[in-house]
């Protein structure tokens, strides 16, 4: 739904903020957010497919480079609105 990317917006961090979606429609909601970037993409077989392809969409959406950090929020449930039950912090180990 991208109620917590949007959440976290309203706190206009300094920080950049991806927002990722199977949706075109909360893609064009994420995209009225303030400071927020909103990308498109597929659906996730596993955590661990859905944390290595958030850091590779993030590092070539903000330009990250290695050692720089992300913060990862998500569900277990993909596609369930207000189901984020997890963080994860993961440091850029290699280049995208």
């Amino acid at each position: 739904s991208g109620r917590t990317a949007r959440m976290v917006s309203r706190f206009r961090c300094p920080v950049d903020i991806i927002g990722m979606t199977t949706s075109a429609k909360v893609w064009r909601k994420l995209n009225l957010s303030w400071g927020l970037t909103p990308v498109m993409c597929g659906m996730y077989d596993s955590m661990e497919e859905m944390f290595a392809n958030s850091v590779q969409e993030a590092t070539a959406a903000l330009g990250l480079e290695k050692g720089d950090n992300v913060v990862i929020t998500g569900g277990m449930v993909n596609g369930t609105s207000g189901n984020t039950n997890l963080i994860k912090v993961e440091e850029i180990d290699r280049a995208w």
